[in-house]
């Protein structure tokens, strides 16, 4: 339990934030703040996972939600913009 906790606290967090600030360069702000909806889904499963906790049926619900929500309003990815068109403001 104890090497669970620390791989959350130092590797999978550094990944973490490298693929946001990754993903912050490739996806425009809309779509990407519909990814920050898949958190505590992860958050949630990695729990169960890793210390053998069990979802409640709220967080069951809520993570439904959490999913109708992001099916119905999701929106398209858009390709990644060049260097030279995001300096042009393009």
């Amino acid at each position: 339990m104890l090497l669970a906790i620390l791989y959350n606290v130092g590797p999978a967090t550094a990944v973490a934030f490298m693929l946001w600030f990754s993903l912050q360069r490739r996806i425009e702000a809309n779509v990407l703040s519909l990814i920050v909806l898949i958190v505590p889904l992860v958050g949630i499963a990695a729990g169960w996972l890793q210390l053998g906790e069990r979802p409640s049926g709220a967080d069951a619900i809520g993570m439904a939600l959490i999913l109708v929500r992001d099916r119905r309003h999701g929106a398209e990815p858009t390709p990644p913009r060049s260097r030279a068109d995001r300096r042009a403001g393009g």
